[in-house]
């Protein structure tokens, strides 16, 4: 029997995600919900979905159709409430990042989703981008050595602001950084314990508040991260076009380790090996990640299988966003740590 999915929000993010439906084997759409009728009446259209397939709300949708799991891909101000929808009728939710915009509404989705005993899952598509992956399995199989610091920077043109983000005083922070602090965590497999953040604007930005930032973060074990985003680095919008410079966003990740210096930019990894030449390394097979996911869903709902990107592990990427958030405000060192023992 197919496994069959809701798609909550129909922006462009949402249109992905019907179409890795229909390129997944054994998984279907089941309907689409969607609060604003123009944006569900002009989404439905583009994606090729039936009217008779699309609501305005998560419940309406799990009344008329029959569904396995929720992807809820709204705005990210407006995560909460789909998701609480899905998980209150305890159907399982992967949820687009961040799941939440604030840790309390994070940890508060979790002790739902554990309450009702469904999967709540976290889209951190980055996870299983190739260059990631191997970098993870470089650190964790020793070949690195012990690993000392990290210089992680990732730039990404302008394009324009998504729906809710003129509400944010930290844009870069919530839609992009949220992926870099994701896969610190992921990559090295160490908590983050110390976040002293600042965020600006340059003066010819374009892009609203917060279009710039730069952190410091520490893992457990003394490990340092000197980290920085920005939407204002200029002269990379021809390679928007490109996908081999992944479309004018660029990543350079430097990570200093006891054997030797680890170096990723754009899709290329370079060893600097103590006493032996650099070396250009072959990155894990391609997957798409969004299948993944799928596929990860469908066997937390299945089998009770524990997905990677759980909400539960995610609590520890959200209270990192919230300590950069709280440090940049009031301009000192946070323990995200320390967060998430507070009271709710």
């Amino acid at each position: 029997m197919a496994f069959r999915v809701i798609v909550a929000g129909m922006g462009t993010r949402g249109r992905e995600w019907i179409r890795y439906i229909r390129e997944t084997p054994g998984i279907e759409l089941a309907g689409c919900a969607e609060v604003d009728e123009r944006v569900l009446s002009e989404g439905a259209a583009r994606a090729g979905v039936s009217p008779g397939n699309c609501f305005t709300t998560v419940e309406e949708t799990l009344d008329r159709t029959r569904a396995d799991a929720v992807i809820v891909a709204t705005s990210l101000d407006r995560h909460v409430e789909p998701c609480q929808q899905a998980l209150r009728r305890r159907v399982a939710v992967l949820v687009e990042k961040p799941f939440a915009t604030s840790l309390r509404d994070a940890r508060r989705l979790v002790a739902l989703a554990e309450e009702q005993g469904v999967p709540l899952m976290v889209g951190q598509n980055y996870r299983y981008m190739r260059q990631p992956r191997t970098v993870r399995h470089l650190v964790r199989s020793g070949r690195l050595g012990e690993v000392g610091s990290v210089v992680f920077q990732a730039y990404r043109p302008w394009m324009g602001p998504a729906r809710s983000l003129p509400a944010f005083p930290n844009s870069v922070l919530w839609e992009f950084a949220v992926h870099h602090v994701d896969l610190v965590r992921w990559m090295f497999g160490r908590e983050i314990v110390g976040v002293t953040a600042e965020t600006f604007s340059l003066p010819w930005s374009e892009a609203t508040r917060g279009a710039s930032l730069h952190a410091l973060l520490t893992l457990e074990g003394g490990v340092q991260v000197a980290y920085m985003t920005s939407y204002d680095s200029r002269g990379v919008e021809f390679l928007r076009r490109s996908r081999v410079f992944m479309e004018g966003q660029e990543t350079y990740l430097r990570v200093f380790g006891e054997r030797g210096t680890l170096h990723m930019w754009f899709h290329w990894l370079f060893f600097l090996e103590r006493g032996r030449w650099p070396r250009r390394i072959r990155c894990l097979p391609r997957q798409v990640p969004e299948v993944v996911l799928l596929q990860d869903l469908e066997r937390a709902v299945r089998g009770g299988a524990e997905p990677d990107c759980s909400g539960r592990d995610n609590l520890g990427t959200v209270a990192v966003l919230e300590a950069c958030a709280r440090s940049c405000e009031e301009g000192r060192r946070i323990n995200p740590q320390e967060l998430l023992r507070e009271p709710l």
